[in-house]
């Protein structure tokens, strides 16, 4: 992931890095995302941003089962 300057969008993930992480494209993720697949996602005006500490739990979570 690219670092980008320090500010509020550095709490979240932009729904390009999930996309990168999960290594799907952006029809399959706005799908997962209107499913509730993905962890921790939530819309903030019309943007759609993740919650990096639920999304990584729930990855770890996945990878563990």
């Amino acid at each position: 992931m690219k670092r980008r300057k320090q500010g509020r969008d550095d709490e979240f993930l932009t729904p390009m890095d999930a996309m990168r992480i999960l290594k799907i494209g952006r029809a399959a993720f706005y799908g997962m995302v209107v499913e509730g697949k993905i962890p921790g996602a939530v819309k903030i005006g019309n943007q759609w941003r993740i919650n990096p500490k639920v999304f990584w739990t729930a990855m770890e979570d996945r990878s563990a089962s």
